[in-house]
C-alpha cells in the first residue's frame, strides 16, 4: 500500500514539473516581469514605440498607401478600429504584426487605453 501511495506521491510531482517555461512565450515573459502601465498612456510616450515595427517595414512605411509613421497616421487606424482589429487579430482584419507573433496583451491593453483615453498624443 505504501508503495502505490508513493508511486502516486512521485508521478503528481514529475507531472506538476513536467510543465515547464518551454511553453511560455518572450511576450509573456516580458508581461509577467513589468506590471502593465495603463495609466497616462500617450502616442508619443508608448504608443510610437509599439508601432515601431510597422513604421519601419514595408507593411505601414512611407511610400506603401498605408503609412502609419506618425501620431496622426497612427490616430486615423485607431479610429476606424483597424489597429485593435489587426492586434487581437479579430475576424476579417489583417493579423499585426504581420508574419509575426501576437503582441503581449499588456501592449493591446495599452493601445486600448490610448484609444480610451481619446489618442493623446503626449
Amino acid at each position: 500500500m505504501n508503495f502505490i501511495k508513493s508511486f502516486i506521491l512521485i508521478l503528481s510531482v514529475i507531472t506538476i514539473f513536467s510543465c515547464d517555461k518551454e511553453s511560455i512565450t518572450p511576450e509573456m515573459e516580458e508581461e509577467m516581469e513589468e506590471e502593465c502601465n495603463l495609466t497616462d498612456v500617450t502616442y508619443n510616450g508608448t504608443i510610437k514605440s509599439i508601432l515601431s515595427g510597422c513604421q519601419g517595414s514595408s507593411c505601414h512605411g512611407s511610400g506603401t498607401g498605408r503609412e502609419m509613421t506618425n501620431f496622426t497616421e497612427a490616430k486615423a487606424y485607431a479610429q476606424n478600429g483597424r489597429i485593435l482589429g489587426a492586434l487581437n487579430r479579430d475576424n476579417n482584419f489583417s493579423p499585426m504584426p504581420k508574419n509575426g507573433s501576437k503582441l503581449s496583451q499588456c501592449k493591446i491593453d495599452q493601445v486600448s487605453a490610448w484609444i480610451d483615453a481619446d489618442y493623446p498624443e503626449g
